[in-house]
């Protein structure tokens, strides 16, 4: 996780601070300690984050939120981790 992270920090260094583009940050809640610093760096550089935690007001229908945020990403981050891959409860 940490080399993908010093790859993004790399990345973002490189980007020209004219171009701004609007990011989903995709990430399992085990996680979150390391989303939160990319966010933060994603946010410092300018760019806009959707970052569940802050994005998500209360009492919103989420779904449908999350997909339209996604098609209106220029970039879609995905962190990778053992926890991101784990398979979930199934219904």
């Amino acid at each position: 996780m940490l080399v993908r992270a010093a790859m993004l920090r790399i990345y973002m260094e490189g980007c020209s601070t004219e171009a701004k583009m609007r990011v989903f940050l995709s990430y399992s809640s085990a996680d979150r300690p390391i989303a939160e610093k990319i966010h933060v760096a994603l946010e410092a550089a300018g760019h806009e984050v959707f970052f569940d935690r802050d994005s998500l007001p209360a009492g919103e229908s989420f779904d449908v939120r999350i997909l339209d945020e996604i098609e209106r990403s220029d970039l879609f981050i995905f962190l990778l981790s053992p926890a991101s891959i784990q398979a979930g409860p199934t219904p």
